[in-house]
């Protein structure tokens, strides 16, 4: 029976190690004709490490000090170091007492390094447990959106960096913080980088030298995290930031380097952005997937209202049609304006429920009186505008004499656009709008009551762009 204990088998860096010290002291041993030359100083030289094309050569006793020894045998070295190596590595020495010098150093390195901890943590944005998918809507103009972040989510995204644009108040934080919920619940680790806090901190560390600290924090940000966001992004363009633009390319082409993917946030477009950043970070970025949040039209705005309403404890069928519509009409500004008008009901919900619907219209319009502006009537010209651009011809064509079928379909639907948005308005002056004839109009009129059901598609679709100008 082998009584032997059992040993820890060595590591791959350990094994190579090993193969390079004994390579460096053959080479010593065929190269030095003096024998008590290399047995004295040579014969047991240890490797200690090679990092970042660099070998630490440990000497145990050299003679008469370390520096000397280095001097009086840098040939040497330099010729077996190249042999073994090759032309690009560099070599330290070290003795007894340098050893005993790093150990004391120790405890100055493990202060340094909860220093950078402290300020890595600095630099990272909290994560929002309030904001998940369990309360975002997903409508028209957030869906192309939300259908590539649940790519990442379900690990089929195939790039390494997806930038992602919309106007202030249109959702960004909330997807990004349900994102980074989600991906933290599956055990990614995820950082959130605020812009100005980093800019600070980078600054702060360029003003001291702190070379060593920012090559940790790259290291970090590069290294440690699966996922990485830079959240407004169109910050870190504003004013003359080189060194942290600098930073930001290297954490970015490093991650890429590393196949891990980075998003990024702007409330500006790629295009809008890239006068204010070397054309190096716009490649990068271009590489990925670029995507954006579109302005709300009426109907995502109505599915919202009707998503959030039950939030304050109210319904939808508390509120009449008109309601529903003056409210998502009055709140486009912004989706927080939106939820702050929804919290405001909220406060008046039994005057609400107590309301008859014929009523409830002037009711929620006294509860919002202050908070929203009401839109000015669209104007004929503006209607003529989102017609022709629907059946992508011009205005004129459609003010135009042109007998062709889509040009006429057109011009009915102009007139029953107008006739909507202007219910008193009389066939004689709808001719004058269009620069038509009174029985143009009315046979207009006729062709648009016969084919009622396919023009209430087009009516929904027009009133969406329309009442949102």
């Amino acid at each position: 029976m082998n009584n032997t204990p059992n040993k820890k088998p060595p590591t791959p860096e350990e094994v190579n190690l090993n193969v390079k010290e004994n390579q460096l002291i053959q080479y010593f041993k065929s190269e030095i004709r003096d024998p008590f030359l290399f047995n004295t100083f040579f014969k047991k030289l240890k490797v200690l490490t090679i990092e970042d094309k660099n070998i630490v050569i440990f000497i145990k006793k050299p003679y008469p000090n370390l520096a000397d020894f280095k001097k009086n045998n840098n040939e040497f070295f330099e010729k077996a170091v190249f042999d073994v190596l090759g032309r690009d590595y560099t070599y330290t020495l070290v003795d007894e007492l340098t050893v005993q010098a790093q150990k004391e150093t120790q405890k100055v390195v493990k202060s340094i390094t909860v220093t950078k901890k402290i300020n890595l943590s600095s630099i990272k944005k909290d994560l929002d447990k309030t904001k998940t998918f369990s309360n975002y809507i997903n409508c028209h103009f957030n869906s192309e959106v939300y259908e590539i972040i649940q790519s990442i989510i379900n690990n089929e995204y195939s790039h390494n960096v997806l930038f992602i644009s919309g106007k202030s108040g249109h959702g960004k934080t909330h997807i990004i913080s349900a994102l980074e919920n989600e991906l933290v619940s599956k055990g990614k680790s995820v950082f959130v980088i605020k812009p100005i806090d980093f800019t600070n901190q980078v600054t702060s560390y360029m003003k001291d030298n702190r070379t060593d600290v920012i090559d940790r924090l790259t290291n970090s940000l590069v290294k440690e995290y699966d996922y990485l966001f830079f959240d407004d992004f169109h910050v870190f363009g504003e004013g003359n930031k080189k060194a942290t633009k600098d930073l930001i390319f290297k954490i970015l082409d490093d991650r890429i380097f590393e196949g891990k993917i980075t998003i990024i946030t702007s409330e500006k477009d790629l295009k809008e952005i890239s006068k204010n950043f070397h054309d190096r970070i716009i490649s990068r970025i271009s590489s990925g997937f670029q995507t954006r949040l579109l302005e709300p039209n009426y109907n995502d705005y109505k599915k919202l209202l009707c998503a959030f309403l039950p939030s304050e404890n109210l319904d939808e069928n508390d509120f009449s049609e008109e309601a529903i519509k003056y409210i998502a009409r009055s709140t486009t500004k912004s989706l927080n304006t939106l939820i702050g008008a929804i919290k405001r009901l909220g406060f008046y919900r039994e005057k609400i429920k107590s309301s008859d619907k014929d009523v409830v219209l002037n009711v929620v319009k006294n509860i919002l009186v202050d908070y929203v502006t009401e839109k000015e009537k669209a104007k004929p010209e503006t209607i003529l505008k989102e017609v022709a651009k629907y059946y992508k011809i011009t205005t004129k064509d459609i003010t135009g004499k042109s007998r062709k079928k889509e040009i006429v379909v057109a011009r009915w639907a102009a007139v029953h656009m107008i006739k909507i948005y202007f219910k008193d308005i009389s066939s004689v002056e709808i001719g004058k709008i269009l620069q038509k004839d009174h029985a143009t109009i009315l046979n207009a009129f006729k062709k648009n009551e016969e084919n009622k059901e396919s023009l209430n598609i087009v009516v929904n679709e027009l009133r969406s762009k329309i009442d949102f100008i």
